[in-house]
């Protein structure tokens, strides 16, 4: 059975590591042999086991330190969940596909956002609720209420914990729970998955699956499901998307489209990989990069000098952007003025998330799956010309078309 933690013993420890340094926090609190999941906080990677083992020691409940034998999920994993971090089991650079039961939610759809309780009211765990602390940037979620499939969305912020919103005044037991926030779009053409049971039947998953056998709905917020029913329910909600399709190409290239997403996670273990075989200098530069300073920056400003989207000149405002995302571009790509644009932050989340893209005459494309109110909000055309690229601009920004660019 899972242990519980408090909150105060967990943060505790990050301070611990924050206060020797996470290579000493890791020798003297980590398992020797024994690489553990990822606990994020705050832009940080902190192995769970070193935390929790930690944590345990400065508990008033928890005197005895972890068992020699750790089952992961009791041990680990669950305790952190509960007391509302994020845990990483196993980086994965490919989308999750999830299944969200609205139907007494229905405020989060036109929010953009789920929100679910840490725990149940006996303050033990469910999947469906520790489902929240395990979505990524790049997910997509299915809605579901009044007995249809109402439309879908992408997350688009790692989970974080926030007071319980006023409309979930049934759950009296919790007053701080999950957030994630999703950009949700109605489908086309909303539909009854009962109506299709015999195409989506094949596709449930034994366990926690989203419906029961007769295609009615089960009594459970969130779930996780396939990516081949995922597919077949955008499919049928009038959505055409080719992500099943480019993960099954043998064409590498194409791979990079359906497994890309921005996630710092992933970014920190490419930096750590960059940092082997390098001289420092060398390391500093490229890690500068991906935050848009140094070298990289001052070699885009020579090619850049004001957000072509708003106009906006004032360097201070802007955001140095890679066209072709800095995890996957190699060491001279990194550094490459050609390869990046100067964006006023909103701008930014719409090129770097792939909502919006460019071609070489400068013509700006709009994603069919942005809202137009998203545009109208932040005050930018529909339509815009921005103004020629360079070749070697050019031919960064037909990588973004082709694989980032949600089209």
């Amino acid at each position: 059975m899972a242990t519980n933690l408090s909150r105060e013993s967990i943060e505790a420890a990050i301070s611990e590591s924050d206060r020797v340094g996470a290579d000493k926090f890791l020798l003297d609190y980590g398992r020797r042999g024994l690489t553990g999941p990822i606990l994020r906080h705050e832009g940080q990677a902190l192995d769970a086991i070193a935390v929790v083992t930690y944590a345990r020691q400065q508990s008033v409940d928890e005197k005895d330190p972890l068992p020699e034998e750790i089952d992961l999920r009791d041990d680990i994993i669950k305790p952190l969940r509960r007391a509302g971090f994020v845990v990483r089991e196993h980086p994965s650079a490919k989308p999750r596909f999830w299944w969200v039961n609205q139907d007494k939610t229905r405020e989060e759809f036109e929010a953009d956002f789920m929100w679910s309780p840490l725990t149940r009211k006996d303050g033990t765990s469910t999947p469906n609720y520790e489902f929240m602390s395990e979505t990524s940037p790049g997910d997509l979620v299915v809605s579901y209420w009044a007995s249809n499939l109402q439309g879908y969305g992408f997350v688009t912020n790692e989970p974080e914990v926030t007071p319980k919103p006023a409309y979930r005044e049934a759950e009296t037991w919790a007053t701080i729970g999950w957030y994630v926030q999703v950009e949700f779009e109605p489908f086309e053409s909303p539909f009854t998955p009962k109506d299709h049971i015999a195409s989506i039947g094949p596709l449930l998953a034994e366990k926690n699956a989203p419906l029961q056998k007769d295609g009615r709905g089960r009594e459970f917020y969130l779930t996780e499901i396939s990516e081949d029913l995922a597919s077949l329910l955008l499919k049928l909600g009038g959505v055409t998307w080719s992500s099943a399709e480019a993960s099954t190409s043998k064409d590498e290239p194409e791979k990079v489209r359906a497994s890309y997403r921005p996630d710092e996670l992933l970014d920190d273990q490419h930096q750590s990989d960059l940092m082997k075989n390098k001289a420092p200098l060398e390391v500093k530069q490229l890690a500068n990069a991906r935050r848009g300073q140094g070298r990289f920056k001052r070699n885009l400003q020579a090619i850049e000098k004001v957000c072509r989207i708003t106009g906006t000149k004032k360097i201070r405002h802007l955001i140095a952007s890679h066209i072709q995302p800095w995890r996957l571009s190699n060491d001279h790509q990194k550094l490459d003025g050609n390869n990046g644009l100067l964006l006023a932050p909103h701008a930014d989340h719409l090129f770097n998330y792939g909502w919006i893209s460019f071609e070489s005459d400068g013509t700006m494309l709009c994603s069919k799956h942005l809202s137009k109110e998203v545009l109208d909000k932040w005050s930018i055309p529909h339509t815009k010309n921005v103004g020629a690229f360079n070749d070697n601009q050019a031919a960064y920004l037909e990588f973004h078309r082709k694989y980032i660019y949600k089209g």
